[in-house]
């Protein structure tokens, strides 16, 4: 490394891994929801107890990995401090919690 300059940001290998957190989260969230959602569309019986609309539901799931994401990359971030890191983990918790509410399940990640 050259003194004084900072390694590029992008790192290959730090992206694949987490492409590979995202596919296994993904597949999880697969797993459990979708045989879910089968369930109910047969008119069979599930413990999942989704409270919402469409709307709210998509948001949950879309906030929830976005947050996760969020809190991803800032433990990540080379200049993150304490206070970042909280505050996104702070952050992921609290729209977890929204996905549980919603959902019916807790968040996987």
């Amino acid at each position: 490394m050259i003194k004084g300059k900072r390694p590029p940001r992008y790192n290959q290998e730090a992206s694949l891994t987490a492409r590979r957190l995202d596919e296994a989260a993904c597949r999880q969230l697969a797993q459990t929801l979708f045989p879910a959602a089968v369930s109910i569309i047969k008119g069979e019986t599930t413990n999942f107890k989704l409270k919402g609309t469409s709307e709210e539901i998509l948001s949950a799931i879309k906030n929830a990995v976005g947050a996760s994401r969020d809190f991803y990359n800032e433990v990540r971030n080379p200049d993150a401090t304490m206070e970042t890191v909280t505050e996104k983990l702070q952050k992921k918790h609290h729209f977890a919690q929204k996905f549980e509410k919603i959902i019916g399940m807790p968040w996987p990640l």
